[in-house]
């Protein structure tokens, strides 16, 4: 997960979860607890009442046994057990025996419940299904001993620590409330949700406005600005997004007055150089032999001086975006072929040539002399360093809608750490600026500037088995 956004969305989300779910658990673990006290308190008071009620029923019943026999106990028991719910039985002790004396019949385990009495002395329960038998030891006026049991529902909650306790975990008592509580869960998650989002757009959209107007400043626009975007912010962000502003104005102040600063100066260096060559022309009519080689030297390097005017005019004008008022439909496969043949031509006097391996019709729209000195630039630059006896190799194939022309030469190649730079005006390879390692370091960037003023782009790499291999990638006009 990389989206910063995302990142503040899930975590404020699941802080805001976790938060809310361990207070309700919490609220609830403390108020069940509460609730299982106040519970085993009623069953404890109940049993207490119960037993009471018990140990006199047994009393009166052994009364009625020991002073008019066991049919005054029998109804006794029968009318108690009417008016209470309780099927009930009394037992004497006789040693290590107990004997029914109503003459009920005695399930087995109302007999087990009166033994465990004998054996114990204390109160005994043994739940059964829905039902509890109880089973307590009773003494009779006359300091007999006997065991009382009663079999009822069990209304107290069954033996003592059945049940859910308090101990019980956090977690299962979430859990224990989940069915119940699930559409207000889903409520809570949704609401926590949006807040969650509305907070995360809130912190992440200045920043990728910044990246945006930061990728558009990196390829060139320096018009773009955030400020506006920023809103009526006013924290660290809405003053990150103010510098940001003011360093692309500076910017933009700084490569405007660069290029016009370059473009006046190669502008009026025209106008002293066209002087200079005709006063070279009149001159060569009156020199004698031994100036002419002077005269010839002169004129040589005043037209490589105006071919260099002519590139920094050509810069200026693609940097400027001065280009559009001449688009036309350009037939790319024909731009090509002339570009070749006149290159081949050019190549012979470097002992190698120029040749086409493959070329789709295709045509594009756009400034066709801008993507002639682009194509002438590349190619140019390719013959100067293709080694003897070899050929600059040219290929353009439609592909995705698009036209890609590649360029090889079969020369030394590029260090890598120098491909990226390739197109960066003036920039040279080799440190000495002499003619015979290359130009001046503007057809390259003459290059880029007019195949992205197309809408296109430019890379440069190493080819396989040695050489340089550029790839041009131009829109077609479908």
């Amino acid at each position: 997960m990389r989206s910063l956004f995302f990142k503040i969305l899930v975590w404020f989300w699941l802080s805001n979860v976790l938060l809310v779910s361990l207070s309700v658990g919490y609220f609830m673990a403390t108020n069940d607890a509460r609730q299982r006290q106040n519970i085993q308190a009623m069953r404890r008071r109940g049993r207490s009442s119960l037993g009471a009620a018990l140990d006199l029923t047994a009393q009166n019943a052994a009364f009625l046994y020991e002073t008019e026999g066991k049919k005054s106990l029998a109804e006794f028991i029968a009318q108690t057990q009417e008016v209470t719910g309780l099927t009930l039985w009394l037992f004497r002790i006789r040693g290590a025996e107990v004997s029914e004396l109503s003459g009920q019949s005695v399930p087995n385990t109302t007999r087990k419940a009166a033994l465990k009495v004998l054996e114990s002395e204390d109160i005994e329960r043994i739940p059964e299904g829905d039902f509890l038998y109880t089973a307590r030891p009773a003494i009779s006026f006359n300091g007999e001993a006997y065991i009382i049991v009663s079999k009822g529902r069990d209304f107290f909650g069954g033996m003592p620590g059945q049940g859910p306790r308090p101990q019980d975990s956090l977690l299962q008592n979430i859990w224990s409330q989940l069915p119940t509580s699930f559409p207000q869960a889903l409520i809570f998650l949704g609401g926590a949700g949006v807040v969650c989002y509305a907070l995360a757009f809130y912190f992440a959209s200045p920043v990728k406005n910044l990246r945006q107007a930061t990728n558009l400043l990196a390829e060139g626009d320096l018009s773009v600005r955030v400020g506006p975007k920023m809103g009526r912010r006013r924290d660290e962000l809405a003053d990150l997004g103010r510098d940001f502003d003011r360093m692309a104005e500076r910017l933009q102040i700084l490569m405007v007055s660069q290029r016009r600063l370059l473009g006046d100066i190669s502008h009026e260096l025209r106008s002293p150089l066209a002087r200079m060559n005709v006063a070279l022309e009149l001159a060569e009519q009156t020199a004698n032999d031994d100036t002419q080689i002077y005269l010839q030297r002169i004129y040589r390097e005043s037209g490589r001086l105006n071919e260099l005017i002519g590139q920094l005019l050509a810069l200026a004008r693609l940097e400027s975006g001065d280009t559009k008022d001449r688009e036309t439909p350009v037939n790319l496969s024909e731009l090509i072929e002339e570009v070749a043949h006149d290159a081949d031509f050019e190549a012979k006097s470097n002992k190698c040539g120029v040749v086409i391996t493959h070329n789709d019709d295709a045509q594009t729209i756009g400034n066709i002399e801008l993507l002639r000195s682009a194509i002438e630039n590349v190619v140019r630059n390719a013959i100067r360093y293709t080694g003897e006896a070899t050929q600059v190799e040219i290929e353009q194939r439609q592909k995705n809608g698009e036209a890609l022309i590649r360029v090889r030469d079969h020369g030394p190649g590029v260090p890598e750490e120098a491909l990226s730079e390739l197109f960066r005006p003036f920039y040279r390879v080799a440190p000495a600026r002499d003619r015979q390692s290359g130009g001046v370091g503007l057809g390259l960037a003459i290059a880029e500037r007019a195949i992205k003023a197309h809408g296109g782009s430019i890379s440069a790499s190493n080819a396989s088995g040695g050489g340089l291999l550029v790839e041009f990638r131009l829109p077609l006009n479908q």
